[in-house]
């Protein structure tokens, strides 16, 4: 869909499973009749519902524009170069997915009380999840407005300043609330939270700005068939995630891997920029312009300490007018790169050969 230059349906289509359940689980959790009906194969049940209802409306979209489905039905040397062209395609996802997910893994093998610390790790990574979905309708939107605008970089440049303008403001607003309001989120998701699953949950936040801007330049890599470069800066930095582990997690338990979650994303978020070969005048004004917005995440200890009589909502909302004035003054926000960029989005073009 995204590829006949539907973009604002695939937007809403990329949300539309997520709403369904948000519609129904409510009903099922509030109604007590239906309350005892709710279990988690119950949730399965709805989930692949949900996803079921967004196929068929996927596929009432693409009939209504009169795509037509061809059968295929590849042949032994097809299905080689089919096999040969995906395969650094699946190795990024695989090799994404042992990065983020074997942290967990570390601490239950390295540790006495592994499965402990495990948990209150786990616990901080489910709010990186869930904010990594931001991420993700950006990248899914991008990827195919990346392959279909790859011979065109200006309008490359356009996409990239714009994307990634948005959404480190996104991250950092985001990381910077949840580092205020870290003892209350925990509390209110889990009673039994220490202070300890405060520090954990800022840190893997920390970790998400980093991290949300690797799923654009991950879209971006993919959109420009440079998978293999990809899956190399992944594989590597799922080594030197396997050493630090091996070297920290005895000593210093989740905190350190939390710590080294973040760090891992940094680099490999230094790796893709330095490697993405992009030396164009505005690329580098945008990276100029978000080192300087980020240093607004230092007026996180100043409110810490400048501002400790106030309360965590009102220390939110003072991180939250520096972040706006820097994104100014730094020049990370401009009118001009909303424009070029919603204009790219309106526009109802079909597939381009």
């Amino acid at each position: 869909i995204s590829g006949l230059g539907l973009y604002r349906t695939d937007s809403l289509l990329s949300v539309l499973d997520r709403l369904f359940l948000l519609l129904v689980c409510p009903v099922f959790l509030y109604t007590e009749a239906l309350k005892p009906y709710v279990t988690i194969s119950w949730f399965v049940d709805v989930q692949t519902l949900s996803l079921i209802l967004c196929v068929l409306v996927c596929f009432a979209i693409l009939v209504r524009h009169r795509f037509h489905f061809r059968p295929l039905v590849p042949g032994l040397q097809k299905g080689r170069e089919i096999l040969r062209a995906g395969f650094p395609f699946a190795m990024v996802y695989l090799t994404y997915a042992a990065l983020t997910k074997s942290d967990s893994i570390w601490l239950v093998r390295l540790l006495e009380n592994g499965n402990e610390k495990a948990g209150e790790f786990t616990a901080s990574m489910r709010l990186y999840e869930a904010a990594s979905m931001i991420s993700l309708a950006f990248a899914t939107l991008l990827l195919s407005m990346f392959s279909r605008n790859h011979r065109e970089p200006e309008k490359i440049m356009v996409l990239l300043r714009s994307s990634l303008a948005l959404l480190l403001l996104i991250s950092v607003s985001l990381s910077g609330t949840v580092f205020f309001l870290s003892d209350r989120i925990n509390h209110f998701l889990y009673p039994a939270a220490t202070a300890e699953w405060n520090q954990l949950l800022s840190l893997v936040m920390f970790g998400f700005i980093p991290a949300s801007i690797n799923f654009i330049f991950g879209a971006y890599y993919q959109a420009l068939k440079r998978e293999r470069e990809l899956w190399w800066m992944y594989g590597s930095v799922l080594v030197l995630s396997v050493i630090l582990n091996l070297m920290f997690v005895p000593t210093y338990q989740a905190l350190g891997s939390a710590c080294i979650f973040g760090g891992l994303q940094l680099i490999l978020l230094i790796l893709q920029v330095v490697k993405s070969g992009l030396n164009h005048r505005d690329f580098n004004e945008l990276i100029r312009s978000s080192l300087v917005f980020c240093l607004s995440l230092g007026s996180l200890a100043l409110i810490s300490i400048g501002f400790s009589e106030l309360s965590d909502w009102s220390r939110v909302i003072v991180f939250l007018a520096i972040v706006l004035v820097m994104a100014l003054v730094s020049g990370l926000f401009k009118i001009s790169d909303w424009n070029g960029l919603i204009k790219l989005i309106g526009k109802k073009n079909g597939p381009q050969d």
